[in-house]
């Protein structure tokens, strides 16, 4: 089995949410724990976590700075995300260092 159908399994879909899960727990933190070091409440993480809402690109940086994560690829899975939500089926996109 490849490693993303493996984690697929483990975690279900390639989501922000699930990834965002997944980093958290990797470092062994609490909500509480990651929301005290990006200087937002615990429920703002547990929503990020349930895919009820979505950081801003700064509250995304400090994530990702926070658990040494790739901040490109959420961006990545947000854009997913959210065309799924809103019914696309198919989105292409390039993401390109300034």
């Amino acid at each position: 089995m490849d490693a993303k159908r493996y984690l697929e399994k483990k975690i279900g879909p390639m989501t922000f949410a699930n990834s965002l899960k997944a980093w958290r727990e990797g470092e062994d933190l609490s909500q509480e724990d990651l929301a005290k070091k990006v200087g937002v409440s615990r429920n703002a993480i547990s929503r990020y976590e349930t895919g009820k809402d979505f950081p801003g690109p700064e509250i995304r940086k400090a994530l990702a700075k926070a658990l040494e994560a790739d901040v490109k690829q959420w961006e990545v899975y947000i854009m997913r995300d959210i065309a799924k939500e809103k019914g696309i089926k198919h989105v292409e996109f390039s993401i390109k260092q300034a």
